[in-house]
């Protein structure tokens, strides 16, 4: 039995279930783009607020 098998049965997955194997080093590297990617898209987020925010206020002015 192959350990990806094995795997599948002890913890009950269906047994379509894709199981990959990295390194510890292909992991990390991984890791590390997955938390770059979140960090860039937090900063867009936060300067489309600022954005948003000036440009509210912007109307705003105009309105007064």
């Amino acid at each position: 039995m192959a350990r990806s098998d094995t795997i599948r049965r002890v913890l009950k997955y269906p047994a379509d279930t894709r199981i990959e194997w990295k390194s510890h080093d292909e992991s990390m590297q991984q890791r590390t783009m997955i938390e770059e990617s979140r960090r860039e898209k937090a900063h867009n987020h936060h300067n489309d607020k600022r954005t948003h925010n000036k440009s509210r206020q912007a109307q705003e002015d105009q309105q007064s």
